[in-house]
C-alpha cells in the first residue's frame, strides 16, 4: 500500500492501518518482530516523527510492544478459552420462550465459530447481576453477552466491564448514556404499531399494562410509542395506562381498568396471563368482548395471540456475531448499535370494534 501525502487522513493513521491489516492478514504473527522505524520510513517514504507516532499509538493500544535493544513486536495477547458468558435477567426456574430463543440464537453463532456459552440468570437485581459477572470472569471467559436489569442500577456493572476492557455486547436493553455495543428491539416502534393496529380497527379506548418488572427504559420507549400513536389520532393518552405497585398486583391493576366508567376495548401488554385471569373473573372473552395484543410471541391453549414480533433469536444471533468479532479482531473502530425493527403478526385475539358488542360497557354500568 502507498501512503498518500495529499490525503485528508493523516499519514501516521494511514501507516497504523497498514500495520494492523498486515497483522490481521498473518504477514506479522503474534510475537513476530516488525520492521524497524527506519525501515518503515524508507519503505513508505515518510518521516521518523510520522512513523514514531503510529508505532506509539499501537503500543498504547497493546497491539505492539517495544523492547529496548531488540525492536518492536506483535503482542501475544491472552490465549482465548473459547467460552462466552451470557447473563440474562430473571430466574432459571422461569426461563421462558424469550430466554430460550436468546440462548438458541447465541448458540447457533457460537457453534459455527467454535465457542461455547455459559449462561447465568441474574434475577432482578444489579447485585445478583454483579455476582454473575464476577463468577464468569473468574473462569476466564473471552467475552460477555449481557441482558441488563434496571439500566440505572446496572451502570456500575457496565462501567466495570469497560474499565477492565472485557469484550461485551448488550442485548434487549441498553444505556443511552454509555457508548457501548448493543443489539436491541425498536421498543418505540413496538408500542406504536400495536396501538396503531387497534386504532385502525376502530378502537379508541386502548390500555397499556405496566407490570412490576416493566419499569425499564425499554418499556418506557414502548410506552412512548403507544402514546405517540394515540396523540396522532387525537385520543386519550394516559387515561388507560395502569401499572402494578408494591401493594397492587397486575391482576388488580387490570381489574381497576375494567371498573372504569368507560373501560378500554383494547389492551396492549406483556402479561397476557394476568389479563386472561382478570377477564375470566368478569366472564369476558377475548376477542369478543375485548381485544388484546401481546409484545412478543405467545400461544395459549386455545388460540394464537396477535403479537408484535421482535425477532428475539435474530437479536441474539447478531449480538453473538458482534462479540465473536470483538474477541477475535485486533481493533474494531466503530460501535455496533442496532435496533431491530418489529412486525405485527395477526392472530385471533383482536377483533374490529363494534358498538353492538358492548358487554364490557354493560358491566361498567353504562
Amino acid at each position: 500500500m502507498i501512503i498518500k501525502k495529499d490525503s485528508f487522513v493523516p499519514q501516521y493513521h494511514q501507516l497504523k492501518k497498514i500495520l494492523l491489516n498486515q497483522i490481521r492478514s498473518g504477514r506479522f504473527k503474534l510475537e513476530d518482530k516488525i520492521p524497524s522505524e527506519s525501515q518503515l520510513c524508507r519503505e513508505y517514504n515518510i518521516s521518523k516523527i510520522t512513523t514514531g507516532k503510529a508505532i506509539s499509538e499501537l503500543v498504547m493500544e497493546n497491539i505492539l510492544r517495544r523492547e529496548q535493544g531488540r525492536g518492536t513486536f506483535v503482542v501475544n495477547k491472552k490465549k482465548r478459552t473459547g467460552l462466552i458468558g451470557v447473563v440474562l435477567q430473571g430466574e432459571t426456574a422461569t426461563a421462558s420462550m424469550f430466554f430460550s430463543s436468546i440462548i438458541q440464537g447465541i448458540d447457533d453463532v457460537l457453534n459455527l465459530n467454535s465457542y461455547h456459552q455459559i449462561v447465568k440468570f441474574s434475577g432482578h437485581t444489579a447485585q445478583k447481576e454483579n455476582e454473575c459477572l464476577h463468577e464468569l470472569l473468574s473462569i476466564d471467559i473471552d467475552g460477555i453477552i449481557l441482558c441488563i436489569n434496571q439500566p440505572s442500577d446496572s451502570i456500575k456493572n457496565i462501567e466495570f466491564l469497560i474499565k477492565e476492557k472485557i469484550p461485551f455486547v448488550l442485548i434487549d436493553k441498553y444505556i443511552p448514556e454509555l457508548d457501548t455495543d448493543y443489539v436491541v428491539f425498536d421498543h418505540f416502534k413496538m408500542g406504536y404499531i400495536a396501538t396503531e393496529y387497534l386504532i385502525k380497527l376502530g378502537h379508541k379506548k386502548i390500555a397499556f399494562i405496566l407490570s412490576r418488572f416493566n419499569d425499564f427504559s425499554s418499556v418506557m420507549e414502548n410506552l412512548d410509542g403507544y402514546r405517540t400513536a394515540l396523540k396522532e389520532n387525537v385520543l386519550d393518552i394516559d387515561t388507560y395506562v395502569v401499572g402494578s405497585r408494591e401493594n397492587q398486583t397486575d391482576y388488580q391493576a387490570i381489574q381497576k381498568l375494567l371498573d372504569m366508567k368507560n373501560p378500554p376495548t383494547g389492551i396492549v401488554t406483556y402479561n397476557v396471563n394476568e389479563v386472561e385471569n382478570a377477564l375470566r373473573a368478569r366472564n369476558l372473552k377475548i376477542p369478543d368482548d375485548i381485544s388484546v395484543i401481546r409484545y412478543g410471541k405467545y400461544k395459549n391453549h386455545y388460540d394464537t395471540y396477535t403479537y408484535v414480533d421482535s425477532f428475539t433469536k435474530k437479536m441474539a444471533s447478531q449480538a453473538a456475531g458482534i462479540l465473536v468479532n470483538k474477541v477475535e479482531d485486533i481493533e474494531i473502530e466503530e460501535r455496533n448499535q442496532i435496533k431491530i425493527k418489529p412486525v405485527l403478526v395477526e392472530g385471533n385475539s383482536v377483533a374490529e370494534f363494534r358498538k353492538a358488542a358492548n358487554k364490557i360497557q354493560d358491566l361498567a354500568g353504562e
